[in-house]
């Protein structure tokens, strides 16, 4: 065996983390720098040695905001890293967290709980660069360093577009990106064709169907079936005949008086998954920006913004019924009491299940958001598509001061993500280059059923480096929330830019500046 000397790095760590509830704005105070301690030992092949004297290994600590359903498929890839290492003594355990305990706590339970604190933190990048500036995280770059000649990490197999957020505003890597998604329209494309309609690509197309199917409502002729009338028939069929006999009874022509709670377009003023996605495509697919260079909002002066909102506005009553949410979209989809619904693409594989085996495969399609908000459809910015990630981040914690323990979680990242082929059957376009081009990922069922129908990986813009991820995220949510409001008052526009002014009083008023 042989040890290759170190250099020891400084590093800081948060000494906690509050989230201010009414303004959504995280501060921090800060700790003295903590060393690195020089332990790593490499074997004769240069390879880190991860078992000790006695034989004990490494077990790395994951907690992961990646939850239910999707969760599962990264357990799968989890599993495999677990398999491959297991001979070298290094494993790993995820726990997911619920999203709003997980960025809440993550400082206090490294400050205070070091015993249950994680070594590693899967999270969406967009975060990063906030969590990088109150040092809750260590670089990666300097840690893949470590391995020396050993080191085959490469920045350049991942998307330029997504490892972008992966640095802090001053170009330190500090995460490695799993992947790439957005939400997405889930559509009842039986009910469409049945109508003699097609799915739309852009926003007039998007709202020439709605007018067609609410004037096919108008005149009593709307076709549409419902999922659930024909469930126990179709359980209880024994053949695929008797199936599809079913499925055909199943449709009826219908009219305002027995359809009153069909609208074509399931959205509500909640804080439901769409106020995460369409604003911020809006903006995007009309040639604005989410964020300054200073990492203030800069969404505020864009007009496709303005237009898209004001468009949704117009909808309400119109093509969207009342009291809609997230609890009601599936149902009336189901029932057929709707037509287009937004969700995220964690749901994709099992809605497509349910959908294929009820009412006859192709019954529910996916619809990317690409070119569904530009004013002009012929524009570059057109197919842009509001994308989130997800990132490997090393946790700045007391036992993360070990160089060995510190490179593990490094390989980790690695690992996973040039391994996520599995994983991307939760609805997630991977981030890493060769998954993207190997033959396993382009001939998986998940791809050909419904990853190739989101956008294409090159056309996601992320929100990019910005400190003040909760102002401008959650400011630019506010906008499209108000505008399906039934209680307000003033413009689209008004309202616009009161959101920016909130966005910006609350930076002002953050520790950052």
């Amino acid at each position: 065996m042989k040890i290759k000397k170190l250099l020891t790095s400084a590093v800081c760590i948060a000494a906690c983390l509050a989230v201010t509830a009414s303004a959504g704005v995280l501060s921090a105070c800060k700790k003295p720098s903590r060393e690195l301690v020089n332990d790593i030992v490499f074997d004769e092949f240069g390879d880190p040695i991860f078992t000790d004297e006695s034989g004990k290994g490494i077990r790395l600590k994951i907690q992961s905001v990646i939850g239910s359903p999707d969760n599962a498929y990264l357990d799968m890839v989890n599993t495999a890293f677990n398999d491959y290492y297991r001979s070298s003594g290094l494993q790993a355990d995820i726990t997911s967290v619920e999203n709003g305990i997980f960025y809440q706590q993550l400082a206090n339970t490294i400050n205070t709980d070091p015993k249950n604190a994680p070594d590693v933190i899967i999270f969406h990048s967009e975060r990063l660069t906030y969590f990088a500036s109150q040092k809750i995280l260590v670089p990666m770059d300097e840690t893949f360093e470590l391995l020396g000649e050993n080191n085959t990490f490469d920045k350049s197999n991942y998307l330029e577009n997504v490892i972008a957020e992966c640095h802090d505003k001053d170009g330190t890597l500090y995460g490695v990106p799993l992947d790439v998604h957005s939400g997405v329209w889930y559509v009842r494309k039986d009910i469409l064709e049945k109508n003699g309609l097609t799915m739309p690509s852009t926003k007039a197309e998007f709202e020439a169907v709605c007018k067609a199917l609410m004037e096919r409502k108008a005149a009593g002729t709307l076709w549409t079936r419902d999922m659930t009338s024909v469930k126990t028939q179709i359980e209880n069929a024994t053949s695929e005949q008797e199936k599809h006999n079913i499925r055909e009874r199943a449709w009826k022509q219908v009219g305002a008086e027995t359809a009153a709670s069909f609208f074509p377009v399931e959205m509500s003023a909640a804080d439901n998954i769409e106020s995460g996605w369409l604003p911020q495509t809006a903006v995007l697919q009309n040639g604005g920006k989410l964020a300054n260079a200073d990492g203030t909002p800069a969404w505020n002066t864009s007009s496709g913004l303005k237009n898209t909102l004001e468009m949704f506005e117009g909808w309400q009553d119109k093509y969207i019924g009342a009291n809609r949410d997230n609890q009601t979209l599936f149902a009336n989809l189901g029932n057929g009491n709707a037509v287009f619904g937004c969700e995220g693409p964690w749901w994709m594989e099992q809605r497509l299940n349910e959908y294929d085996n009820y009412l006859g495969e192709g019954a529910l399609a996916i619809l990317s958001l690409s070119g569904l908000y530009a004013d002009d459809p012929q524009s570059p910015a057109a197919n842009a598509v509001y994308g989130v990630g997800h990132v490997f981040s090393i946790a700045n914690t007391a036992a993360n001061s070990s160089a060995t323990r510190r490179v593990a979680a490094a390989l980790y990242a690695k690992f996973m993500t040039e391994n996520a082929v599995k994983y991307t059957a939760g609805g997630h376009l991977p981030a890493c280059k060769t998954v993207l081009e190997s033959e396993e990922y382009k001939t998986s069922v998940a791809y050909n059923r419904y990853l190739k129908y989101m956008a294409d990986p090159a056309d996601y813009v992320m929100l990019g480096n910005t400190q003040y991820f909760s102002p401008v995220y959650e400011q630019l949510k506010t906008a499209y929330i108000w505008t399906l409001s039934k209680n307000k008052s003033g413009t689209v526009e008004e309202h616009i830019r009161g959101c920016f002014e909130e966005a910006m009083a609350q930076i002002r008023g953050s520790d950052d500046l």
